[in-house]
């Protein structure tokens, strides 16, 4: 039998809550979860090297790593593509992904994390600043409040809806577009 998992997009200016968002989703999976907290934004047990990840990541359910060198986050995500049932958050994954660049283990989990059952979260202020393999590969994706044009035409290619709608949504109000 095929495993399922399932990959998750939020969008929105700062301060929109995105992350209060993220944190709910998180809550409501039930598999151990990894959080690439590049903000410092979770307050579940906080690591802050690779070898904290290494050592608590399989005692605790949920683990916020806070990390700022994009090689020990590649290295991170390199780890977590190889597990199996998982959860793996990337807050602000715009802070070490682009439209042209995308760390090897997080490409893995967006192509490939079905067959070992890892799910993925990611957020990002401006959907045009993920890699296109995450959002052509997601099976929700939740916009807040967007007010540059250019945002809101590219998520217009995932739905029919009108998204004219996001650019006077009130803070932490949000519509699901796929």
């Amino acid at each position: 039998m095929e495993r399922e998992n399932r990959i998750t997009g939020v969008f929105g200016i700062k301060g929109c809550g995105k992350t209060s968002l993220c944190k709910i989703l998180t809550l409501r999976n039930d598999k151990p979860a990894a959080i690439i907290d590049y903000c410092g934004e979770y307050a579940f047990p906080i690591v802050k090297t690779v070898a904290g990840f290494l050592k608590y990541f399989k005692t605790e359910p949920r683990l916020s790593i806070r990390l700022v060198s994009h090689s020990d986050i590649e290295r991170v995500l390199g780890i977590l593509s190889r597990l199996e049932r998982v959860l793996v958050v990337c807050d602000e994954v715009d802070a070490y992904a682009s439209p042209h660049y995308i760390p090897e283990g997080l490409a893995f989990i967006a192509r490939y994390g079905r067959h070992r059952s890892i799910d993925l979260i990611y957020a990002s202020r401006r959907p045009a600043e993920v890699p296109r393999l995450l959002t052509s590969q997601s099976d929700d994706l939740f916009a807040f409040l967007i007010r540059e044009q250019r945002d809101i035409a590219y998520l217009s290619e995932f739905t029919t809806t009108d998204l004219a709608l996001l650019r006077n949504l009130s803070p932490l109000h949000y519509r699901k577009i796929l």
